[in-house]
């Protein structure tokens, strides 16, 4: 097997009896160094920023519910949002390099670098911190209120954690808890992950102690 490229096509050839036969041809888009400067045009309101409607336009092109996909805050996260729902120009372009957006082929496909950014790796833990203290929205602030809490528990947990985390939250609505703190919901994606995998809960380990209660509330005798 070869391959040859010819006026931005692939061919992939493939030796059979003596003759050249054509596997398949797949276009090649060109990388452009601009992509995400001239992609942000696309998306930019009069004031020069993508805003919550821009970012609607964008969850429609990237087939993603701006309300409930994990990779909508994925996004803003890697375009380094500071003003809620909102993405600067620097910021856009300079996420795009990072998830190696350079043409609409690698721009169609972005939810899936998205979902990785969000559930992978350290990265995934450095964006869960993140949008904690997103929404901190008032002066001084340092906890979640529990109805955010419940909004942001069902985007970001649910997908990888759906029967324990369907239950924590259930556990929170029933609870009359008022707020989350910062600890508890770092530690939260572990702690569940430990209850995934079947792990046996330690009441003396270094859990905050809402687990604690939560692991009563799951058995109470």
């Amino acid at each position: 097997v070869h391959g040859a490229e010819y006026m931005g096509y692939k061919v992939r050839l493939m030796k059979k009896k003596g003759k050249e036969i054509k596997k398949e041809v797949k276009k090649v888009t060109p990388s452009n160094p601009r992509f995400g400067e001239e992609l942000f045009v696309k998306y930019a309101d009069s004031t020069g920023v993508i805003s919550p409607e821009g970012l609607q336009k964008i969850s429609i092109d990237l087939k993603l519910n701006m309300n409930t996909d994990v990779e909508v805050l994925a996004l803003l996260y890697v375009c380094d949002s500071h003003v809620y729902g909102e993405i600067s120009k620097d910021g856009f372009v300079k996420g795009m390099k990072k998830l190696g957006v350079t043409n609409n082929d690698r721009w169609a496909a972005a939810s899936g670098y998205l979902k990785q950014v969000a559930t992978e790796g350290t990265e995934a833990k450095e964006f869960r911190s993140w949008v904690f203290k997103y929404h901190l929205f008032k002066p001084g602030q340092k906890v979640l209120e529990i109805e955010s809490a419940l909004v942001l528990l069902n985007i970001v947990v649910l997908k990888q954690h759906e029967k324990n985390g369907q239950k924590f939250i259930d556990f929170l609505n029933s609870s009359g808890k008022k707020v989350l703190t910062h600890d508890q919901w770092n530690n939260l994606f572990d702690f569940l992950t430990s209850l995934d995998n079947g792990e046996a809960y330690d009441s003396s380990g270094s859990w905050p102690s809402l687990f604690d209660e939560f692991h009563h509330w799951l058995n109470p005798n």
